[in-house]
Parts: structure tokens; C-alpha cells; sequence
């Protein structure tokens, strides 16, 4: 009966696992069935569109490709072929050759040189200013070594695709870019002509950085996704095509990260840009690109959350934080505070929201990881309506990877002092409980004010990552007190309390955690372990047990 059991699972799998591959094939086929003359399909049931970039298709297709059939594979080679345009210019920087025709059905119909001009504004900003590593070159593919972008009539709103050839290790590809030629709203498109055209290259661009560098990973579509079309923004700030994309992730914050499609997420890259920026410019844009080189050995969530880590800061908090942004967009816009472009963004839609009765109401929500959830109350007290929201986060990016991990918060508002309650101002109390608790944090805006001093923050008195792992981790996070000094001594012990390391540290004063390498006062890697570490900051000590495994 097992034996049975065992071959049924593993047929029904295959079937399954057949039916994605036709449907695979099925939505090439669609894509791009201008390209065949005799063939013809009908899309499967459930397949995706892909109506603004091509490149999650054609990734999906290449690396999946020795699992189609003999007969399927010929035609993807076909379709997939480059295209054959009858001329070719060179951008001025020498780096991209331009593919087009100068009459047809393919001929551009906005300045070829100005979409010149454009890659080589998406190579400075992403290689030469930001540090990326360039798309690896690809011989003579194309006539020369330069990077290839052939302009040709794409459908169904379609911008561009950037699509994986040889590969040159593991997850790894040479590419080239398709770009539309003509950008016509009435055939779909959001920005039109010249402009659509220059979001596409610094979006395309950023593709053929992420699989020539880095890896592909189809389980992260959505992170290639929120970070190319972020890059839209950064390389033409004046174009704004993003808008269009952002209302599904206004609508559902409560969705966690991993279910959006990417490009209505954009709006994350730019908050860290922009959260950052009067301190340290480049920092939004280091934790991005940092999170990139972790994806190679880590998923998305995971990569992001390391990335910010590095860099002192922690994605459990500005998760939250980001939740506080996302609240003042729209209708609820403050003029020069939070995002610069908030008036025109989508107002943020609440997971619940109710009337506060009998001056206390409790809730119990499923959170999703890396989720955000907004509760607004309303408070009606002698014909004056006060408006309170809670914004409670989720921030279990391992959670995340995998369903049915949602967390049960339960949630209590008071109009007054209640047993457990916390007080949020002089007038409301709150209670919050969840198994996980460590994942949840919540802020407050009462009346379209942000509640800074009462802002309920739980100091993180635990090291992190746990374990460090040297291959995956280049910074550990030890908690200690606040200081005025913003100094903190931190002492580190062997399990036989041998001292190997000792030094003052500056004090990450968003979570009161100091940053240490995990090395000793040689420079030399620790062995693996149990270790101890003791702080000391404003005369008081904290002390603790943390693990290196290598």
C-alpha cells in the first residue's frame, strides 16, 4: 500500500508538473506569436499575462528548457532567437548597439538616439555611480561585444524583455533587451513615446544586471520586479510610470511581500531611499544593492533583511515605519514630510475599520509575514470624531517563505486605562498579544498625526542573525542600553570564559545594538561555538549567549 501511495504522489506530481511546463509553453506561444506564421495556441486555463515586462516569462522558459519536448524546444529556439533588424547605432558611451529598422512594422516611432542616450543614463546611474557590476558582454552575438537592444513592435502592452541566452555559471545568463517601438496608450501602455521608452531601459537595464551577476530564482520574480522598476524612477524621476502600478499593494498591504507582483512594490526601494537620505544619500541605494549579493545564497526577504542588518539597521522596525509613510499618502498627505511624491500615490486602505464602543474594542487579525495591517477606530466623544490608527507589522521574513505561517495578533484599544493596557497619548490605551511577538511592532496616528512619543517600540534585547554564519553573515548585532554618548563597551567571551575580543562601539540608536564583525583582536574568524558578550552603556550591563556555526 506505501509502495502505492509513494508511485501515486510521484504520478500525480509529474502530471502536475507536465501541465505547468504546457502552460508555460502556452504562454510563450502568446507572447510571442507574432514571430510564428504557422502555429497557433489557445492560452491555458490560469495563465499569467505578462502585459508590462517580458522577462519573468522568459527567464521561467530558459532555465526550464530541457524539460520541454523535442518538438517545443525547437520552436522556443525560434522564438527566442534574436530578432533581425535591417540597421544599428552605437549609444555614445560605446557600450549599447541599438537594433532597429528604418521602415515597417518595426520602425521606432520616438528618437532612436535619444533611447540611445537613455541605456547609457541607466548604465551611469547603476554601474558607474551606484557600483552594479555590468551585464557580461556576449562575444560577437549582435555584430560586436557591446550589449544588444533590438527596438521592434511588442503586444499586448508590453514594454520590454530582457532574455537570458548561454548561460556563464550557476544562474547566471548572457542577455539581451527588447524594447516596444512605438509606446501607443491605445495600446495599453501607461507613458507613451520617448518617455515610456527611457523607463524600460534603466528597468530592462537593471534585469540584465540581476541574471549576468547575480542569479534568478523564479520563487523571487516579485523582489527583480520591485527593484527594476524602482530603478525607473531613480535613473527618470520625471516620468512616473510607477503610479500605475501602485493601487493593488495600496489596496491589500496586509498581503505579505512575496504575493505582490513586484512592480506595484517599487515604492519599498524608494522609501529606503528616501528614509535615509538627509543622513546618508547612498544609503537607501547600498541596502538595495547589498541585498542583491545575498540573493544569491538567500531568498528575498531573507537577503533584504541581512542587507539592512549590515548596515545597522533592522527591517522589523522599518517595516513599521514604512507603514507610517505608506498612512500619509493621498488624501492624508502632509506636504514635505515623508514621501516627496506622496499627494500623488493612492491612499492606503485599512484591514478594519470600526467604531470604538463601550470605550474599549478587541480584535484578533491573521497577520501574514512582512505584512502591514491598519486598524482605524473611530471615536465619537461629545460630537468630536477622533480618528486613531493602529499600524501593525509582521516583519517574519523566514515566515514568509512558505504558507500557512500567519500569525494570530490579538488587539485592544481603550478610550482609557484598561488592565495590561499601554498608554498611547493621555487619552488611549492599547494591548497587544501574539504567540510570536518578537515579529510584531506597532505605531500610531491619531488624527492624521503621528503618535513619535508614545510609538510603541520594543527594545531588542537578543543578538542577531542566529547562528552567524561567516559565509552568509559579515555583521553580528549585540543589544545594550542607551547611552548620551552613544558609546557602549562591548566584551566577548569563549565558552570558558577566555576574553577575545574587547573594544568601545557606537551604539545603533534606533535599536540600541552595537555592530561587531564576529572576529577577534587579531582580525582572525572565530571558531564554532558558544560564545558570551557582555555591554556595558549609561552605567548599566547587559549580557548574553550567542552562536558562531560554520
Amino acid at each position: 500500500m506505501r509502495k502505492f501511495l509513494i508511485f501515486f504522489l510521484l504520478s500525480v506530481t509529474s502530471i502536475l508538473w507536465a501541465q505547468n511546463i504546457d502552460s508555460l509553453y502556452s504562454s510563450l506561444m502568446n507572447y510571442k506569436d507574432e514571430r510564428i506564421d504557422d502555429y497557433q495556441v489557445v492560452p491555458a486555463e490560469g495563465d499569467s499575462v505578462h502585459d508590462k515586462c517580458g522577462f519573468g516569462l522568459m527567464a521561467d522558459v530558459r532555465i526550464h528548457i530541457d524539460e520541454f519536448s523535442k518538438y517545443q524546444q525547437g520552436i522556443i529556439q525560434q522564438v527566442m532567437a534574436r530578432p533581425e533588424l535591417s540597421t544599428s547605432i552605437v549609444s555614445p558611451s560605446g557600450i549599447f548597439r541599438i537594433h532597429y529598422d528604418e521602415t515597417g512594422v518595426n520602425q521606432p516611432e520616438y528618437n532612436i538616439q535619444e533611447l540611445a542616450e537613455a541605456f547609457d543614463s541607466a548604465y551611469n546611474f547603476e554601474v558607474n555611480i551606484l557600483g552594479y557590476p555590468a551585464p557580461p558582454e556576449d562575444g560577437t552575438l549582435g555584430g560586436d561585444d557591446k550589449y544588444d537592444i533590438y527596438v521592434k513592435a511588442l503586444y499586448g502592452g508590453t514594454y520590454g524583455a530582457t532574455t537570458p541566452e548561454s548561460t556563464i555559471g550557476e544562474g547566471k545568463y548572457i542577455s539581451y533587451i527588447e524594447i516596444d517601438n512605438s509606446f501607443r496608450a491605445s495600446e495599453g501602455y501607461n507613458s507613451e513615446g520617448i518617455d515610456a521608452a527611457k523607463v524600460t531601459a534603466a528597468h530592462e537595464f537593471h534585469h540584465a544586471i540581476q541574471i549576468g551577476n547575480y542569479i534568478y530564482r523564479s520563487d523571487d520574480l516579485f523582489y527583480y520586479e520591485l527593484t527594476s522598476t524602482s530603478f525607473e524612477e531613480f535613473v527618470f524621476d520625471h516620468v512616473n510610470d510607477y503610479y500605475s502600478y501602485m493601487y493593488s499593494f495600496f489596496r491589500s498591504p496586509n498581503n505579505k511581500f512575496e504575493d505582490n507582483s513586484g512592480y506595484n512594490l517599487a515604492i519599498w526601494n524608494i522609501f529606503l531611499k528616501e528614509r535615509f537620505y538627509s543622513d546618508d544619500p547612498m544609503l537607501g541605494y547600498n541596502i538595495a544593492k547589498r541585498s542583491w549579493e545575498y540573493m544569491v545564497n538567500n531568498r528575498a526577504m531573507v537577503a533584504l533583511a541581512k542587507a539592512m542588518n549590515d548596515f545597522g539597521e533592522s527591517f522589523h522596525n522599518e517595516l513599521n515605519v514604512f507603514g507610517d509613510w505608506l498612512n500619509f499618502t493621498g488624501e492624508n498627505t502632509i506636504l514635505g514630510e515623508y514621501f516627496e511624491e506622496a499627494e500623488n500615490y493612492p491612499t492606503v486602505r485599512s484591514t478594519y475599520s470600526i467604531d470604538l464602543t463601550d470605550n474599549q474594542k478587541t480584535l484578533s487579525i491573521e497577520t501574514e509575514p512582512t505584512s502591514i495591517n491598519y486598524l482605524t477606530f473611530y471615536n465619537d466623544d461629545l460630537g468630536i470624531t477622533d480618528t486613531v490608527v493602529a499600524v501593525i507589522s509582521n516583519s517574519d521574513v523566514y515566515g514568509s517563505l512558505s504558507s500557512n505561517n500567519n500569525l494570530q495578533v490579538e488587539f485592544t484599544l481603550g478610550n482609557g486605562s484598561f488592565d495590561g493596557g499601554i498608554s498611547i497619548n493621555d487619552k488611549y490605551f492599547s494591548k497587544i498579544s501574539a504567540e510570536a511577538i518578537e515579529y510584531v511592532k506597532a505605531s500610531y496616528i491619531i488624527n492624521n498625526e503621528l503618535n513619535f512619543e508614545e510609538t510603541v517600540e520594543e527594545s531588542v534585547d537578543y543578538p542577531y542573525p542566529q547562528p552567524f554564519n561567516y559565509e552568509n553573515n559579515t555583521v553580528l548585532f549585540i543589544p545594550t542600553y542607551s547611552d548620551i554618548t552613544n558609546k557602549s563597551e562591548l566584551n566577548i567571551y569563549s565558552s570558558d570564559m577566555n576574553l577575545v575580543y574587547s573594544s568601545e562601539e557606537d551604539i545603533n540608536t534606533n535599536v540600541n545594538m552595537v555592530r561587531w564583525n564576529a572576529k577577534d583582536e587579531n582580525g582572525n574568524k572565530l571558531p564554532s561555538g558558544v560564545y558570551v558578550y557582555v555591554t556595558k552603556a549609561d552605567g548599566k550591563i547587559k549580557k548574553g549567549k550567542f552562536v558562531i556555526l560554520n
